[in-house]
């Protein structure tokens, strides 16, 4: 009965996930121009992620693989 906010998305996102730690993953949410019908929502999530074999490379004094962050977004239009 009442608009999404920030918070309820990024809720919902967090209890999506499955075998990283929802609590290193930042959701930002964005409306254009608001949170009503007809609007759009964009919801940016991004996960600092450190490979599993990153110092390997340090075994040889080399970098195989660096961190990283991982991001995705998705934008859709709110129908109700």
């Amino acid at each position: 009965p009442a608009p999404a906010t920030a918070a309820d998305i990024s809720t919902y996102v967090k209890g999506q996930i499955g075998l990283i730690d929802p609590n290193q993953v930042t959701v930002t949410t964005t409306w254009s121009p608001n949170n009503s019908p007809g609007s759009s929502v964009t919801v940016d999530a991004s996960y600092p992620f450190v490979p599993f074999l990153a110092n390997l490379g340090a075994l040889f004094g080399k970098t195989f693989l660096a961190d990283m962050t991982v991001t995705a977004s998705s934008t859709m239009t709110i129908t109700q």
